[in-house]
């Protein structure tokens, strides 16, 4: 059943979503930096200098470690600069939003300023093209609305122009055109009607408020942004010229304000093209009455490349539009790409300005997904759907769109990602097109479920559904990216693989297998694939891919109203059968090797259950893949996604009952020999084959539907009519929507327990993501300059106090004992030597203090002040210890001793310290 058709035009309403969602963001995240550039975020960043993390040369992993052994020194001396007062942006803020609307209200005046033009009834044949412009205006359905027009007498085109708002709606007017209604009353016509269009569209307050938005963005957001990072880049020239990624990052940055300028223009140029030809639509215009300039013209390569530059479209354009009207709700590759450029921009500047607020790192990713996807969603959803209303969509055409948006969005990964510069590449470029994989993927899964819930119309509930199942697949598929980024960034080579390897053969060992046996080398091997598939929400996107598909046939109201998924339940029981038959055949294997009541489920043995397990569930699920893509299934990708998944869950359901059962099952027991029920499984030990499977079956189901759409498309047979669904039996009727059901349901709650086991471990994590802006990977030494800005930052963050204090109490130590051995024996008294442990105490709180400030970002510095410290210590600790003695009558020798070598060795020490430190800078 197909509903009423919808035309919901992408380009223009929700462009101008995406056009304010742009500006908004990126106005947002300038009047943050600049807030922080004025308010101490250059401070602030010293911090991380002294800890010996730079924008230079770091990786992410080197500066990760630098960070988790400096955490409490950057944290301490973080508060002494907080993050400056939100009102100075708020300020920013309310002064954008009066100029804007200053601007908008001060256009119209402007347009119609008696200076230049003159009201329509003061020229001859005035007040007769006022009686044509109410009678044209009635016929459009406008009757009573007064449009003022005033007239432009030197102007001798053809041609008008609306402005101002829908309520107060104003026309000017061209004296060419004036003159046209006497000498071509058509013409005059059709001009008039398209400028009433507009008011008819309600398009007027729309567009002039882009214009001014447009305006007030260039002048106060991005002119001021360009000048601070111009300014930052020629600082970085001048002071830094050693530090090239430095240089390269400005540029980038330059770079990429530049990009979203052209960006912003672009959406704003197609918001404001649009609108001319939908009132060109509106008012039914003819092509051959328009203005002598509407003649045709040969358009070339270049020529058409402008036209995407221009705010009103060329005469060419307009006539193809009016010839087929349904042409401006297809696809356009070129906007899905914009769409694609401006989601990876938002996602990482919202995600970003979200290192202000105190949230885990979940949250706030989850949070900037979620933004950055609604008009993407959106946009795609209503492109994609009114594709599939307009019979344009072929098996390919939401893959297709999948792939321009992914295209845009690994575009734009250069100008946003911190691994980008235009002096170095990520370590592994290449992983930016599993982003395109992720995109091309959700592409084809959108347009088959806007396929499945639309039918042959596209009603307004109908979309509604499709845009809300999209919207969360689409955030979560951020998330993943995000998450996944890691491989992108070059984290995961930089993983000490001697300690991963001996990390798993210790958890093998504790488990009573062989540290370098089988086992630990093939969790080596699948520590890339187990950390991939350990991403939040995952599990969750996954189960709305296929549960999508699943709804409208279990739900008895949706049956009726939906065109439901052919059953795909033969492969589904196929595959169950299969994996629940390789468990039973795994069992029977396991129980001949006698561990019946001898090990744990947390032993190596159960381990070696589960993994195997899987194994042969996951065969099956491709096995299920390959029969659900035999003959020519409709909706491919969402039947072999029913199939495999539905094949999956039964299966895992029939290892948790025959596992928690162990013991009742006779030829099939293996570790219990008592008959009882033990729900109670190693449920952290089951997770990671789980994952692995889940996962990996998306990638099988997407493959073999890929692979069973390719055969068809070579076999190169004609289509057969699509048959009617059958009856069914009583059972396909009843029994078929029970057991979906409560497959869907296990998976939900699996789904359910298995995201709340990796959330309750990342809500409790926090990170910044501002502070990893720029590390890339580590080649060779660095650079002196760099060293010597480092432990610059270290002494002025507090080392030069540190330094201070144990100069200040070495020479009171010094000068106390040389005036005790300089006066005469007879003379001398305790009370001379006093000073001399109270240095000592001052000098141990001093070690304290520096153990828990910043370690000296240079190896060779650092272990002198590392023997320095730990010197002192030994030596001032028996000092202030051993005083007592002295005054009690005893010998005082060890005393003695700790003072000597304070004197005559800790003070050398402290001078070659200095020395050092000095020669580095």
């Amino acid at each position: 059943m197909s509903g009423p058709r919808l035309a919901v035009d992408a380009a223009t309403t929700l462009r101008f979503a995406q056009l304010v969602a742009l500006m908004v963001v990126s106005t947002g995240a300038t009047i943050l930096e600049a807030r922080n550039l004025l308010g101490g975020n250059l401070d602030r960043a010293e911090c991380y200098r002294a800890a010996g993390v730079n924008a230079e040369i770091d990786t992410y992993a080197n500066a990760a470690d630098s960070l988790s052994r400096n955490a409490d020194a950057v944290a301490a001396c973080l508060e002494q600069y907080p993050a400056p007062s939100m009102w100075l942006a708020a300020i920013w803020i309310g002064l954008l939003l009066a100029a804007t609307l200053l601007l908008f209200n001060a256009m119209p005046k402007w347009k119609a300023r008696r200076g230049r033009y003159v009201p329509l009834e003061l020229l001859p044949g005035g007040a007769a093209a006022r009686t044509r412009i109410d009678e044209l205006a009635d016929a459009l359905g406008l009757a009573g609305s007064k449009v003022v027009v005033v007239v432009d007498p030197v102007a001798a085109t053809e041609s008008a122009v609306m402005f101002g708002s829908n309520r107060r709606p104003r026309m000017r007017m061209h004296r060419g055109l004036l003159d046209a209604r006497e000498t071509e009353p058509e013409t005059f016509d059709a001009v008039v009607l398209h400028e009433l269009a507009h008011l008819k569209n309600r398009d007027l307050t729309i567009t002039y408020l882009v214009i001014a938005m447009w305006r007030v963005f260039v002048w106060l957001v991005l002119v001021p942004y360009l000048i601070v990072r111009i300014d930052l880049f020629f600082d970085s020239v001048r002071f830094y010229s050693w530090a090239t990624n430095l240089i390269g990052i400005n540029l980038k940055n330059i770079a990429a304000t530049g990009l979203l300028a052209v960006l912003v223009y672009l959406s704003r140029t197609e918001v404001l093209r649009v609108r001319e030809m939908r009132a060109d639509q509106t008012a039914r215009s003819r092509p051959d009455v328009w203005p002598a300039a509407a003649v045709r013209e040969d358009q070339g390569r270049w020529k058409r490349f402008l036209r995407i530059w221009r705010v009103h479209p060329d005469w060419d354009t307009r006539r193809a539009t009016m010839e087929r009207p349904e042409s401006l709700q297809r696809i356009r590759p070129f906007a899905l790409a914009l769409t694609g450029l401006a989601t990876v921009i938002m996602l990482y500047r919202i995600q970003f300005a979200f290192t202000e607020v105190p949230w885990p790192l979940v949250p706030s990713l989850l949070a900037a997904a979620l933004i950055a996807a609604v008009a993407a969603s959106a946009i795609l959803g209503v492109y994609i759907t009114q594709a599939v209303a307009l019979r344009d969509a072929g098996p390919g055409t939401g893959a297709a769109a999948g792939f321009w948006f992914g295209l845009g969005m690994m575009l734009g990964l250069p100008f946003v990602d911190a691994v980008f510069s235009f002096t170095r590449l990520p370590s592994h470029p290449e992983f930016s097109l599993a982003l395109v994989a992720m995109a091309v993927l959700f592409g084809w899964w959108l347009s088959e479920t806007a396929r499945q819930w639309t039918g042959t119309g596209v009603s307004a509930p109908r979309l509604a559904v499709v845009v809300a199942l999209s919207l969360p697949v689409l955030t979560i598929l951020l998330v993943v990216w995000r998450y996944w980024s890691a491989f992108f960034e070059g984290l995961y080579p930089f993983f000490d693989t001697d300690t991963v390897s001996s990390q798993w053969g210790d958890t093998v060992e504790s488990k009573g297998g062989e540290a370098d046996g089988f086992a630990a080398r093939a969790f080596y091997l699948l520590s890339p694939a187990l950390l991939a598939t350990a991403g939040p929400l995952l599990f969750a996107m996954i189960a709305l891919m296929w549960a999508a598909a699943v709804v409208p046939r279990i739900v008895p109201p949706l049956r009726r109203r939906f065109e439901p998924l052919p059953s795909g339940l033969k492969p589904a029981i196929a595959g169950a059968a299969a994996g629940l038959a390789g468990i039973a055949a795994i069992r029977l294997v396991l129980g001949r090797f006698d561990f019946t009541d001898a090990t744990g489920p947390y032993s190596i043995q159960w381990s070696l259950y589960y993994w195997s397990s899987a194994a042969v569930l996951f065969a099956a699920a491709i096995a299920a893949a390959v029969a659900a893509n035999t003959g020519r299934p409709r909706l491919r990708l969402l039947h072999t996604l029913v199939s495999v998944y539905l094949g999956i869950w039964a299966g895992v359901a029939g290892f948790i009952v025959v596992t928690a059962a162990d013991g009742c099952l006779g030829p099939l027991n293996v570790y219990q020999s008592e008959c009882a029920w033990r729900p109670d499984l190693a449920w952290p030990e089951i997770s990671m084959p789980l994952n692995l499977l889940v996962v990996g079956s998306l990638v099988v189901a997407a493959v073999a539907a890929a692979l069973g759409s390719a055969v068809q498309r070579l076999a190169r047979r004609p289509e057969r009519p699509e048959r009617p669904a059958p009856e069914g039996r009583r059972f396909d009727r009843a029994a078929a929507p029970v057991a979906i059901a409560l497959v869907l349901a296990l998976a939900l709650f699996f789904t359910g327990w298995r995201d709340r086991h990796y959330l309750d471990m990342l809500l409790t994590s926090t990170a910044d993501p501002g502070v990893l802006e720029g590390w890339i990977e580590r080649e060779g030494e660095r650079p002196p300059e760099l060293v010597a800005e480092q432990v610059r930052a270290w002494l002025d963050g507090g080392g030069y106090d540190l330094l201070e204090r144990f100069a200040d109490d070495l020479t009171t130590m010094d000068e106390a004992t040389a005036a005790y051995v300089s006066t005469p024996e007879g003379e001398r008294t305790l009370d001379q030597l006093n000073a001399v442990p109270e240095a000592c105490d001052r000098m141990t709180a001093t070690v304290l203090d520096a153990d828990d400030y910043f370690e000296i970002p240079d190896t060779a510095l650092q272990q002198i002040w590392s023997d320095f410290l730990d010197h002192t210590w030994d030596r001032a600790v028996t000092c202030a210890d051993e005083f007592q003695s002295v005054v009690d009558g005893g010998d005082g020798e060890v005393w003695a001793t700790a003072v000597r070598g304070l004197r005559e060795e800790t003070i050398p020490e402290y001078g070659t310290l200095t020395e050092s430190i000095g020669a580095v800078l």
